[in-house]
């Protein structure tokens, strides 16, 4: 966030109330927070996945198709897609 504003907003040293109105937060619905919140658990539980065993190419695979699905959630609510 801090970037975004030091590049969009305002770009001195101090960050000021107006400043934060200005950046653009969306609230999803209750039925998107519930499917990025399953996709988040997946990932996580994934990662963990990861780290307990050697290098999987099909945990990575899955993460990768997760991260992907996640993204375009994301891209859906800001309307970049």
């Amino acid at each position: 966030m801090s970037r975004y504003v030091d590049d969009f907003v305002n770009n001195t040293q101090t960050f000021q109330i107006n400043d934060a109105r200005q950046l653009p937060i969306i609230v999803p619905t209750f039925e998107e927070l519930a499917e990025i919140k399953m996709l988040f658990d997946k990932l996580i539980s994934l990662k963990k996945r990861s780290f307990a065993s050697d290098f999987d190419d099909n945990i990575n695979q899955e993460l990768s198709s997760v991260e992907g699905k996640l993204e375009i959630i994301i891209s859906h609510l800001y309307n970049l897609v």
